[in-house]
């Protein structure tokens, strides 16, 4: 099996795709069926993040929301179909239960969930490694500082072995139907490692994370992995891999804004702002380097999309709950500020991508020749769609613009009534059992 005549099976895990294929044996095995569960499965993201935002002292579930609703990262990835976000959903529920568990001593139950989550997105998709790397360190110090290190240690040496017998689950059957080499060799970060002096690696290192860290417009960009005839296809393509490749951009103009008051503001007299555990700096700056260093080939435009989505997810959910208690000014320019990430990441991403094909791009109905005036990524893709007769979900229902706009504005004005409504009570004035 060679995925696009190229990846072959072991080159990417599969959890999440045999759950898509599971559900689409139910509905269909139409592309429009694998198009409607990838985008429920990303969609799942929400309520991870809803956890952190109220953990952080947001309270209306409406701020998270609209949010998240109106990211171009979110936006899309959910509609893009690959298992980044499904992925991103293990790591944040595991997350969740990481904290729980490192904050409680005696909850060894959500550690014990915490790691299941993670190994279960590391078989969703193999940029989760880090993550679980990097709290199976945090866990074992959290061990060895503990008052009773031995029943510590034993509680951490019976959680890795059922992690690594869940992961058995396809390394073991890969390993057994293609070998240990097939299986660890086939992903793209083997591949350019071995031919790879250690000093272009590190170079390469060092190149990706400025690239990944540094916005597109603070520096030069060869731009001619966009290069293409159709204007507007540039400059959505542009836009495009400012919100999904560059690290701080992907958060939005707005949030950024938002992110960078919450961090540089001092804390109100009385509070603390310490970090939950395992989200502390040294942690997250470490699964930053490590996401970026899985990728062992040089990309000049960065790498947010392969590992770091996750922690995108967590700065939104950072940045909904400032929201709340921001002051009406800073509230006022990241509303304007958020309407240029909509008309620039969203707006002009599905119009290009929907709308406005193949008409307006190629000025032809030769679905070949439109084609060609993209660049050769969308070119290479739309061949594909061509060769298999990939038939969409707007192609199968010959939906038009105006439905979309309809659902889409109906949903802003439940969401819009939901922030009207009072608050509800904060976590701490939940029971707890």
């Amino acid at each position: 099996t060679a995925f696009l005549d190229h990846y072959p099976l072991t080159s990417r895990p599969p959890l999440a795709n045999l759950v898509t294929a599971s559900l689409m044996e139910l509905s269909g095995r139409r592309f429009s069926d694998y198009q409607v569960h990838s985008a429920l499965l990303a969609t799942l993201v929400f309520f991870p993040g809803w956890l952190f935002f109220r953990r952080w002292g947001g309270q209306r579930a409406g701020v998270w929301t609209l949010l998240l609703m109106l990211s171009p990262l979110i936006a899309q990835n959910t509609t893009f179909s690959w298992t980044k976000l499904p992925a991103a959903f293990f790591v944040l529920t595991g997350a969740h239960f990481l904290v729980e568990g490192l904050q409680n001593r005696g909850d060894r139950a959500a550690r014990a969930a915490a790691f299941a989550c993670l190994t279960l997105a590391l078989l969703t998709h193999y940029s989760a490694g880090p993550w679980l790397l990097v709290w199976g360190l945090c866990y074992a110090l959290w061990c060895l500082r503990s008052s009773r290190p031995l029943a510590a240690l034993g509680e951490l040496s019976v959680i890795a072995t059922a992690c690594v017998l869940l992961a058995l689950t396809w390394f073991g059957w890969a390993a057994h139907t293609y070998g240990w080499r097939g299986t660890g060799e086939a992903n793209t970060t083997a591949a350019y490692w071995k031919l790879q002096t250690p000093a272009e690696r590190l170079g390469t290192l060092a190149g990706n994370t400025f690239n990944t860290l540094v916005p597109h417009p603070l520096r030069k960009l060869d731009t001619s992995g966009i290069a293409q005839s159709s204007k507007l296809g540039s400059l959505r393509d542009y836009w495009f891999t400012v919100y999904q490749l560059n690290l701080p951009l992907a958060l939005g103009f707005g949030g950024l804004l938002v992110l960078l008051h919450r961090l540089l503001r001092p804390a109100p007299p009385g509070t603390a702002r310490a970090a939950p555990p395992g989200l502390g700096p040294w942690p997250l700056s470490t699964i930053v380097l490590l996401g970026i260093a899985t990728v062992t080939a040089p990309d000049r435009w960065g790498l947010c999309h392969i590992g770091l989505q996750p922690l995108v997810l967590l700065g939104l959910a950072l940045i909904a709950a400032h929201l709340e208690s921001a002051p009406r000014a800073l509230v006022r320019v990241f509303s304007l500020l958020l309407c240029l990430d909509v008309a620039f990441g969203i707006v002009l991403h599905f119009w290009v991508q929907s709308l406005a094909w193949p008409a307006w791009l190629g000025g032809g109905p030769d679905d070949w020749t439109t084609a060609s005036t993209l660049n050769s990524v969308a070119f290479t893709n739309h061949r594909y769609t061509l060769l298999h007769d990939y038939r969409t979900l707007a192609f199968d229902l010959s939906i038009g613009p105006a439905l979309p706009a309809v659902l889409l504005a109906c949903l802003l004005a439940l969401v819009c009534a939901g922030l009207r409504q009072p608050k509800p009570p904060g976590l701490a004035a939940l029971p707890r059992t």
